[in-house]
C-alpha cells in the first residue's frame, strides 16, 4: 500500500549529484597543466635554437658558395687581362715601334675580346698612359680608374676593381701589366 500524502518522484526525474572533486584532485590537475606548459616552453625554446643554428649553417654555406663563385669570376677577368697583354700584337704595340698593320690587327683582336666576353671596352695603355690599342668602342677612361692603373703599373700585379663610371654608374676595370 501506498502512503497517502507521501510524494512520489520517478527515478528519471531524480537529480543525480556528482561527487565533489577533492582538493588533491584540483592540485594534481593544476600541477599537470603547469608541467605540460613548462615542457612545451622548454621544447619550443630548444626547437627555435635548433632552427636558428640550422639556418646559420645554411646561410654560411651559401655565402661561401657565393664568395667562391665571385673569386673565380674575378680570377677569370684577371686572366682575360693577362691574356690580352700576352698577345704578340699587344707586346709589339707597347714598344711604340709597331707598324700600323700590327696596331689595326690588335684593335680587331681587342674588339673580338670585347664582344666575346661582353666588356664595354678593351684598351691597352703604355706605361705613360698612352693608348696602344683599343676595341671599337673605347670611350674615355673614368678619372676614378687612374689610381687602379697606376697601382698595377707600380706593383706589377693584375687587378680588378669597381670604379665610378659615367653618371656614377659602377664600372668594372680589369688591368694587367705587360711583362
Amino acid at each position: 500500500m501506498r502512503n497517502v500524502g507521501a510524494e512520489f518522484t520517478p527515478k528519471s526525474a531524480q537529480v543525480k549529484r556528482r561527487p565533489r572533486a577533492s582538493l588533491a584532485g584540483w592540485i594534481l590537475l593544476v600541477l599537470a597543466t603547469a608541467g605540460l606548459l613548462l615542457a612545451y616552453l622548454w621544447f619550443a625554446r630548444n626547437e627555435k635554437a635548433h632552427a636558428v643554428e640550422g639556418w646559420k649553417v645554411r646561410l654560411t654555406a651559401m655565402a661561401e658558395d657565393r664568395k667562391t663563385a665571385v673569386e673565380g669570376w674575378l680570377s677569370e677577368r684577371r686572366g682575360d687581362a693577362v691574356m690580352v697583354v700576352g698577345l704578340p700584337a699587344c707586346q709589339e704595340s707597347l714598344t711604340g715601334a709597331a707598324p700600323e698593320s700590327v696596331r689595326l690587327h690588335l684593335d680587331a683582336v681587342l674588339e673580338q675580346v670585347r664582344q666575346t666576353y661582353g666588356y664595354a671596352s678593351v684598351r691597352v695603355l703604355t706605361r705613360d698612359g698612352l693608348l696602344a690599342g683599343a676595341s671599337a668602342s673605347p670611350g674615355d677612361l673614368p678619372p676614378a680608374s687612374r689610381p687602379l692603373v697606376t697601382s698595377v703599373l707600380r706593383d706589377g700585379d693584375p687587378r680588378v676593381d669597381l670604379v665610378a663610371g659615367e653618371g656614377g654608374r659602377p664600372l668594372l676595370i680589369t688591368a694587367a701589366p705587360a711583362r
